[in-house]
């Protein structure tokens, strides 16, 4: 192959990553809120959807909430990006749902981290509020425990040959 097609061929793979990227954070954003709703749907409470950007998402829960219903709530929308994000990478064979689910892994776990002020807080101060200062400890392992599943599964991506 000469240099010419390289460079093309590069390019056209960068294209596609940058689509792939727009999309899959897009959609994750979407996923993510819907799976926050779903539960708190199943739980008994009623849900509004906030302002939904690209980046970000908001969802309100209505009502009086237990500390252990807003821990499965806070909980769900990165469980849900795992579960889809799983399914992306090991159920398709192509590169560009292989890129997608990477995507959705990595939305996952960095709402997830307890010390910022996204799911992984809200999911740290009720853990906390169920189970005392084990509940810190519980959202710390929940999250290391996205990143080594996330982190197996982009392995698993890049070894796969689908490239």
């Amino acid at each position: 192959m000469g240099e010419t097609e390289k460079l093309l061929g590069n390019i056209n793979d960068a294209i596609i990553g940058a689509i792939c990227l727009v999309f899959g954070w897009g959609s994750a954003t979407l996923g993510h809120e819907w799976f926050h709703s779903a539960i708190a749907i199943t739980l008994g409470y009623t849900v509004s959807l906030g302002d939904i950007t690209l980046t970000t998402g908001s969802m309100f829960v209505h009502g009086e909430m237990t500390s252990i219903d807003t821990l499965f709530i806070a909980a769900a929308g990165s469980v849900g990006l795992i579960i889809v994000g799983l399914a992306l990478i090991y159920s398709c064979n192509s590169r560009v749902m292989h890129m997608i689910g990477v995507v959705f892994l990595c939305r996952a776990w960095i709402d997830a981290l307890p010390l910022c002020d996204l799911d992984g807080a809200i999911f740290a101060q009720s853990a906390v509020g169920v189970m005392g200062t084990a509940g810190y400890l519980l959202a710390w392992a929940f999250v290391l425990s996205e990143i080594l599943v996330s982190g197996g599964a982009i392995a698993h991506t890049l070894k796969s040959g689908v490239y």
